[in-house]
């Protein structure tokens, strides 16, 4: 630039305000069919991608280096042609629901700068000083702001050449795809990212091979094609066909359908609801735009909504997690799109294009991702079992992990059936261009719902399998190994979800309900499914050889010459003696519950707990928050609070300051924790905090936040000396919580169980990404906790604009039912009498309660099924009386006889809903069935008639009896001495002292506990077969010997799965 003196720049400031349509060359004028719509503000945040926006651009440079006429008309021209092509691309994008333009003012922003050329921290302020005093323009007008400061230096180690946050956009490069990227992510956009076959120092990609049965190093080009390998790399900014990626093209659908809302439902539905078929794709990125004599930007006609732009649908999957070291069970959403000019379909995998084109190498440029005319793929063949790098922007260096090192198990399927994808060929029409895609059925088992045996019928044997399946691990065995066991929805274990399914299952077969009493006196112990299950695995793999049934991604889906196929999830033996030693090594296991959960901080924020501006922690002892502010205003109590009252912060100024809150309080305690709140907002703003304390450095935090990358970003941020980052946060947004409408959230966190890592909204589960840090260390806090903001390094940040209420925080992880309790939404109670040992279900809901059947888990063996008052047994239809509650005799135990660690039972093949509990009623589940301990680990869940879990809340009533004195597991004579030595003492006596009943006192009401409790231990859990397992383990070897096996076999399609040419 050539330098001005501060009298030029006067002289001439006013000829540098340039407007609008000095520069804008307006199309021929034509009858568009969509435009934004007119009734939505320029300036209004809600909705954010819809109606026409106004922006305000700035030019920040050096006040050192101005402008002369000539170079200003010059940069405004530049930016001008700029805008016309940003307004073109998001009328096309959104169908015409979106304009986006600058104001006729585009803002000279001369600032001093650092000596380095670099920004000061203040410069934005500067830059709005400006156009506020020497412009005189009212900033609240506009939706969004746009500084543009290529004459500035980057900041060192910026790393961006755009960036968005909040209302605002920075633009270190002007590019048109980085204008478009970034004021993508103010209408909602998120990064469009890409799954990269890449095998080098940093990334070691495997995949599972069948023939060797086991992993091996994934050489793209090399081996076998795999279109998700494990540990391949995942890219921020990856996908090269999207804008928001690297790419420069429209956004994919699902911004489209999810994110932005300019495609809806019927345009891109589900193809679980559509079902198989051969369908037209149209592109959904040819749509023209076009312009109104008042500059307005639409297109000339919209998105039809009578065509498919797309599909989407649900799977199940699975993810291995290198913590637990193992695969856990997940659900993904894979879309399909067409865009104008291609020859294939894109598939996204949770919204990261999948590479299916080998012929695009691993350069991460390469548009060559598409599933081609000609070409053919299955659900199994990309990505149902998964391990990704995340390996942030493309070229960023990860931290070169290795699959290997976690020692994982093979994967496995985890559906019956899928979908099969054939690309059929292109075309157009008046509409537009399409592509034909047949979408058919494959499955491994033979279709028949509840067929578990997949004998042709649906009957008593099925029930048998069931009952011998109840509770167990299924993750290692295959698909129809699931099955046989009765895991029904594959997700690696027999349980509740399982009931409603083969419940179902039974009556779609025209099943009548019968009595199960008497048609299961020989059912097998469980036990009997460990020797007879893997027989059947390895009939199925012995009919499934070259045959369909997938193993999930990953696989060697080539066959190398003379090398066959197989289908098995494990080698397959050879012995009598081989198969048994798998039997052996199959075990039964149980969900952990979590440890039990105190609160250790509560502020309700009514009128009635507050003193001035001291809002009181109602748990005793814990510390006061006292309200806070930059400038006068103050948090204030609001009356219609969800409950009761609640306090509203405004965004800017005020918190409350509760010092080092009572939880995380210390350096053990952030270790695990739970926090729950109520709140209410209609704010657009990123970056707002319910809570939290950040130390200097790469040092301890705590934040419980919204907004860190969007809006609807929620998380629980706990930070560890070092770095290292613990706590839930939510994969997708919390949607809706900025609704204006109060919302209950609770989260939950471990350092080292992820597990114990959730989010809830509203009461029910989101799914949510997790990090744990096994043996982080934590220090003290050095700045005081603030709640409705975020108190970094000694200043307030993210204010909170909204109201919050009834915010608490536990020690460990809270359970579902506690968060339905939070919410408002009563469950059905389990009372636990300490002195008894009696457990009693009480319907305490607001109705009804209908169930199929329920589960009662103590890990720690603390059941006893001798004193069970089951249902089966007592309350069904044969045993009439004041308390049935179920008029079917068709209730069955589930649990195995010798079980001390599950109560459980079902209504398999009742023609009803089960058993009706009246609202109050309850339900006696025995005397004694729960031994009394100080191991209070009770968990009970029931399973609804529709299908739903409801989690029950464990009430533990009354005191513990324990005859047990000496603490060595058993009640014998030595416990008797201790009473005797004890006896007399009146008060303040102890366990150790003869004192059973907890009553202070040693007296004959203890003798009598010694009495009652007088040779009790805990037995040891053994399972012994019964002669039927003889029976299943003589048909299964009869299936597998080849001179005896009957005719027919699984069903399956031709041909193994994999990209076909």
């Amino acid at each position: 630039m050539n330098r001005l003196s501060a009298r030029q720049a006067g002289a001439i400031v006013g000829a540098w305000i340039i407007s609008f349509a000095s520069f804008t060359t307006l199309a021929p004028f034509a009858s568009a069919d969509v435009y934004p719509n007119p009734s939505i503000a320029e300036n209004a945040r809600t909705p954010r991608a819809f109606g026409k926006k106004r922006a305000l651009y700035y030019v920040v440079h050096d006040d050192n280096d101005l402008f002369t006429p000539a170079e200003w008309t010059t940069r405004v021209t530049s930016i001008r042609t700029k805008e016309l092509s940003t307004r073109e691309f998001f009328a096309e994008n959104s169908g015409g629901e979106f304009d986006i333009y600058y104001d006729p003012i585009i803002v000279d922003a001369p600032i001093p700068l650092n000596a380095d050329g670099t920004r000061p921290s203040n410069w934005y302020t500067l830059a709005n000083n400006i156009a506020t005093g020497t412009y005189g323009l009212n900033l609240s007008n506009y939706y969004m702001f746009a500084y543009d400061v290529v004459d500035t230096t980057s900041d060192p180690d910026q790393g961006w050449a755009g960036l968005s946050t909040s209302n605002r956009i920075y633009l270190q490069s002007t590019t048109q795809r980085v204008i478009n990227h970034e004021i993508g992510h103010q209408t909602g956009a998120d990064h469009a990212k890409a799954i990269r076959q890449l095998s080098d120092a940093n990334y070691h990609p495997y995949y599972w091979d069948k023939g060797s049965a086991s992993y091996k190093a994934y050489v793209p080009g090399v081996s076998p094609y795999v279109a998700v390998p494990f540990g391949a790399p995942t890219y921020e900014y990856g996908n090269p066909i999207d804008t928001m990626g690297s790419g420069t093209g429209q956004f994919r659908i699902r911004e489209k359908l999810e994110d932005l809302g300019w495609l809806d439902e019927t345009q891109v539905p589900d193809l679980n609801d559509l079902g198989p078929g051969t369908f037209k794709i149209y592109a959904h990125d040819q749509l023209q735009s076009v312009t109104d004599p008042q500059g307005n930007f639409g297109v000339v006609k919209g998105y039809d909504p009578n065509v498919f732009y797309g599909l989407t649908y649900e799977r199940p999957a699975q993810q291995f997690s290198k913590t637990l070291g193992k695969f856990l069970p997940t659900t993904q959403t894979i879309d399909l799109e067409y865009r104008a000019g291609t020859n294939g379909v894109a598939f996204y995998l949770d919204g990261q294009i999948v590479d299916l084109d080998p012929a695009g190498g691993t350069t991460s440029s390469s548009t060559l991702r598409l599933l081609k005319v000609g070409q053919s793929i299955e659900d199994p063949d990309f990505g149902m079992s998964t391990y990704l790098v995340a390996a942030g922007a493309i070229n960023q260096v990860p931290t070169g992990e290795d699959f290997l090192d976690y020692n994982p198990p093979p994967p496995s399927l985890l559906t019956a059936d899928w979908f099969h994808f054939a690309i059929l060929g292109t075309g157009s029409d008046a509409i537009g261009s399409y592509i034909q895609l047949s979408v058919t059925s494959a499955s491994s088992l033979n279709g028949l719902d509840g067929d578990l045996n997949q004998n042709g019928l649906v009957d008593m044997t099925d029930v048998q399998f069931f009952v011998s399946g109840w509770l167990h691990d299924t993750s290692i065995l295959d698909t129809h190994g699931k099955y046989l066991s009765g895991d029904m929805n594959f997700d690696g274990a027999t349980n509740l979800s399982d009931v409603y399914l083969f419940h179902k299952a039974w009556l779609a077969a025209g099943n009548a309900a019968i009595n199960l009493q008497a048609m299961l006196r020989g059912v097998p112990e469980p036990s009997s499914l460990l020797i007879v299950l893997p027989a059947f695995a390895l009939l199925a793999a012995q009919r499934r050889r070259n045959g369909e049934g997938g193993m999930g991604n990953g696989e060697n889906t080539a066959p190398q010459p003379n090398q066959p196929s197989t289908r098995s999830p494990f080698p397959i033996p050879h012995s009598p003696f081989a198969l048994l030693s798998i039997a052996c090594g199959l075990a039964a296991t149980f969900v952990a519950t979590r440890a039990n959960a105190k609160l250790v901080s509560h502020f309700s924020f009514d009128a009635s707990t507050r003193n001035g501006q001291i809002y009181a922690n109602l748990v005793p002892g814990a510390l006061q928050a006292t309200g806070q502010s930059s400038s006068s205003t103050l948090p204030i109590n609001i009356a219609d609070g969800a409950i009761g009252q609640a306090v509203r912060f405004d965004g800017a100024t005020n918190y409350l300051n509760a010092t080092t809150l009572a939880m995380p309080r210390s350096t053990v305690a952030m270790a695990s924790g739970s926090i729950a709140f109520w709140v209410r907002s209609s704010s657009e703003t990123q970056q707002q905090a319910i809570m939290g304390e950040v130390n200097s450095g790469t040092n301890t935090a705590f934040s419980v936040d919204f907004g860190e990358s969007s809006v609807d970003d929620f998380r629980v941020y706990v930070r560890a000396q070092g770095g290292a980052v613990a706590g839930p946060n939510t994969e997708n947004p919390l949607t809706g919580w900025n609704d204006g409408e109060w919302h209950h959230i609770a989260a939950t966190w471990s350092n080292s169980i992820v597990t114990n890592n959730a989010v809830y909204f509203d009461g029910v589960p989101v799914s949510s990404a997790q990090a744990v840090s096994p043996g982080a260390v934590y220090s003290s806090y050095q700045y005081s906790m603030m709640i409705g903001a975020l108190n970094s390094r000694g200043t307030p940040t993210r204010h909170l604009d909204g109201d919050l209420d009834d915010l608490r925080i536990y020690d460990n992880a809270i359970d579902l039912e506690t968060v339905l309790g939070l919410t408002g939404n009563p469950v059905p109670t389990l009372n636990v009498d300490r002195a008894t040992g009696a457990l009693t279900l009480v319907n305490t809901t607001n109705g009804p309660l209908t169930m199929l059947g329920y589960s009662i888990q103590s890990p720690g063996n603390k059941l006893n099924q001798a004193a069970w008052t089951s249902i089966a047994d007592h309350y069904d239809a044969d045993l009439a009386g004041p308390n049935q509650v179920d008029p079917d005799d068709s209730w069955l135990k589930l649990s195995a006889p010798a079980s001390h660690s599950d109560l459980s039972e079902a209504n398999l093949i009742d023609a009803g809903n089960g058993a009706t509990l009246a609202v109050g009623q309850s339900v006696s589940l025995g005397v004694g069935a729960w031994t009394p301990s100080a191991l209070e680990d009770l968990k009970m869940t029931i399973v609804r008639a529709d299908g739903s879990t409801l989690p029950v809340l464990e009430s533990y009533v009354g005191v513990i009896s324990n005859a047990d004195f000496n603490s060595n597991g058993v009640v014998d004579g030595a416990d008797f001495l201790a009473w005797q030595r004890g006896t007399g003492i009146a008060a303040g006596a102890t366990r150790a002292q003869g004192d059973a009943n907890s009553d202070g006192a040693v007296n004959e009401l203890d003798l009598n506990v010694w009495k009652q409790q007088f040779g009790n231990a805990t037995p040891a859990i053994a399972a012994v077969p019964e002669p039927a397992t003889a029976c299943l383990l003589l048909a299964a070897c009869l299936a597998l010997s080849p001179g005896l096996r009957p005719g027919g076999g699984f069903h399956s399609t031709n041909g193994s799965p994999r990209l076909r040419r």
